[in-house]
């Protein structure tokens, strides 16, 4: 009977072990953070790199003269599209990215000038890049 007396049975966790617990979970939570906004930035990044190529391709195409046609790029909700006269190579896209800005842009045949001068907006959660467009047909971004 002594014996029984002595003997008590613990019950839940020591304010030690909770405090551990939470401390990992934080630390779990905050690489796995860290990863997915580095992975939304680089989507932003691959994004707006493919459409500055599209754009600098439909340049050079004009100022070459190739199929002796102006070139273009036109952005719709799920692709860039590069096209001549009725001719379209489309090119599928993030739906992620938020485009905004101009939506068409054509360059002339042998000068690459464009009278669709302006900004393009390529925006992801509080992320964005813009690509700028001049009168003589130059994409800086």
């Amino acid at each position: 009977m002594e014996l029984l007396k002595n003997y008590h049975v613990n019950k839940g966790f020591t304010l030690i072990e909770v405090i551990v617990v939470i401390a990992l979970i934080g630390i779990v939570f905050s690489f796995s953070s860290v990863g997915v906004d580095s992975y939304r930035r680089q989507i932003l990044e691959t994004e707006t790199t493919k459409l500055a190529g599209l754009l600098q391709t439909a340049r050079n195409r004009s100022m070459n003269n190739v199929n002796q046609s102006a070139y273009g790029v036109r952005i719709t909700a799920d692709q860039f599209i590069l096209f001549h006269g009725v001719v379209d190579e489309p090119v599928p896209r993030s739906t992620a990215v938020v485009v905004s800005g101009l939506n068409q842009i054509v360059f002339d045949q042998l000068s690459g000038n464009t009278s669709n001068t302006g900004t393009i907006t390529l925006s992801m959660d509080a992320n964005s890049k813009n690509i700028n467009i001049g009168a003589n047909g130059r994409i800086n971004w």
